[in-house]
């Protein structure tokens, strides 16, 4: 077994592709340490080049992302960009080519001689050679994750344990391809054979995949029952029956050929819940239904647990610890039914939920009606229509906003109020004059807390429920999950994959007994 091993080795480092892949691993570790993303800049090389994160976005036409953090989102990107993109489609492809030769080169006339001449079991001999790939793909995958990873920990200052587990992805993607490849070797002793056919089957399991996803998300808005109840007038009765017949066949072969074929995708998310788990803590608010959840508060504010459980009553509220408790500051969110409005058209009347605007322009009227001014503005959280009311009140010491967002049957009210705002139109006196230089400090402080609390709105903080599957990507990593239905577990996607691994192999043992030199 030792020996084998070690031609295994031998061949691997004989292997001008594998000699590629350490080079193409070089690159993106080179990238960590020759470039550091720093808080406020990029900088290159040590400080022989520094760009500011506006310049470099200047260069996309000015987007604004809306965060501080925008140092850990460009590590982020370049963190996906090499281990899902790079090493997990280009690098994967090469690991194949470099690692098919393995079987097909063992059962050449000569060499087959040699091997089963000896008393070791031809079962022994072909794990040697599916475990001898494995463990080569493993030394590339560490190498990979494991240099990035201190690239950007002592360049960049950035620290990220859930990214090691890259890694374990990239080797257990492999272990699929490499089950596949090694059958297809055995069975027409050829390396161009396992390399195009693993390749194709590769790219096959991933459309497979992502079909039955889109399908599945498809069925979760009830598109599909709309498009087939249709309309009686198209077509001919028979037509359509032929038709849905068709469709149903085609969904159906979908269906087979993804609980049949390992998961590949899959690999990508159950490594992200792996390392959100590790790197990341639950939200702050989620509700039963599902229908909202906070990921954070906002900066600087802590939840009164107390309240958790109040969205329905009072709401959850933050307050602030930045200066010293809830009198500084606070968010509050709750939910109420909405209400139903009667409106009748032509004679008949129709009844309908009240919409955020509609709130909101209650809610105008009444500061209105109390003297002060307030201000409306149209916005959008989570991909839906938020309207949003800002006032100071009369006092001038607080600025106040309230913002309404109707989803499902409830009414989502998130209220801002900063409790040291001083006005410039109102509650000055001769000592807020003296000390102008002081209140103007104190104003933006207060203003830089009130953004603090604004920006927990955006950035995929709040997440409504059903809003998160308004694509299937996103639908699809929000049910999939270790305790969700079987379809959608992370425990059903991994025994099915090992399935196929062993039913490869055993297929290969089965053939590779049976053959005679």
């Amino acid at each position: 077994m030792r020996a084998m091993f070690e031609d295994a080795r031998q061949q691997v480092l004989d292997n001008k592709v594998f000699r590629l892949l350490l080079i193409l691993t070089g690159i993106p570790i080179l990238f960590t340490f020759l470039i550091g993303f720093r808080e406020d800049a990029v900088v290159i090389l040590w400080g022989l080049g520094e760009y500011s994160y506006s310049e470099i976005l200047e260069g996309f036409g000015g987007v604004n992302i809306g965060t501080e953090e925008v140092n850990i989102l460009f590590i982020q990107f370049f963190q996906g960009l090499f281990i899902n993109v790079f090493a997990g489609s280009l690098g994967m492809m090469l690991c194949i080519a470099a690692t098919a030769f393995f079987a097909p080169r063992l059962l050449e006339k000569g060499a087959a001689d040699t091997v089963f001449s000896k008393p070791v079991s031809r079962t022994s001999v072909l794990m040697s050679r599916y475990l001898a790939g494995i463990l080569f793909v493993a030394f590339i995958s560490t190498l990979l994750v494991v240099g990035m990873y201190l690239g950007f920990l002592i360049v960049s200052g950035y620290s990220d344990p859930g990214f090691l587990w890259g890694a374990v992805t990239l080797v257990y993607l492999f272990a699929m391809m490499h089950a596949f490849s090694i059958a297809v070797a055995v069975w027409t002793r050829s390396s161009t054979a396992a390399i195009l056919l693993t390749i194709i089957l590769f790219m096959i399991c991933g459309a497979v995949h992502e079909g039955w996803i889109g399908y599945q998300f498809i069925k979760q808005q009830e598109i599909v029952t709309e498009l087939r109840s249709g309309d009686s007038d198209h077509g001919e009765e028979g037509e359509e029956e032929e038709e849905s017949t068709a469709i149903n066949t085609l969904l159906n072969t979908l269906s087979v050929m993804h609980y049949a074929l390992p998961k590949t995708s899959d690999a990508d998310r159950i490594t992200n819940k792996l390392r959100r788990a590790i790197t990341e803590k639950g939200p702050d608010l989620e509700t039963a239904d599902g229908d909202f959840l906070v990921k954070q508060g906002p900066v600087d504010f802590r939840l009164l647990e107390e309240t958790r459980e109040n969205l329905e009553t009072t709401g959850v509220i933050w307050v602030s610890d930045s200066q010293g408790g809830a009198a500084d500051g606070q968010v509050t969110i709750r939910r109420y039914e909405r209400p139903e409005i009667s409106k009748t058209i032509l004679s008949k009347t129709r009844t309908r939920l009240q919409t955020s605007k509609e709130a909101s322009k209650d809610f105008m009227e009444e500061l209105e009606s109390k003297g002060e001014t307030a201000t409306s503005t149209d916005q959008s959280l989570s991909n839906v229509r938020m309207l949003s009311i800002a006032w100071d009140p009369v006092d001038g010491l607080t600025r106040n906003e309230r913002m309404f967002l109707a989803f499902n049957d409830h009414m989502y009210v998130i209220e801002i109020v900063d409790a040291k705002h001083p006005s410039a139109e109102h509650g000055r006196n001769s000592h807020d004059e003296q000390d102008s230089a002081e209140s103007g400090s104190t104003e933006q402080d207060s203003l830089t807390d009130f953004r603090k609390r604004r920006r927990f709105l955006g950035n995929g903080n709040i997440v409504l429920g059903q809003v998160a599957g308004m694509n299937p990507e996103a639908w699809y990593e929000s049910v999939f999950g270790w305790d969700s239905e079987l379809k959608y577990n992370i425990y059903f996607s991994i025994s099915t994959s090992l399935a196929f691994i062993f039913l490869m192999l055993g297929l290969a043992g089965w053939k590779l007994r049976r053959i005679d030199f």
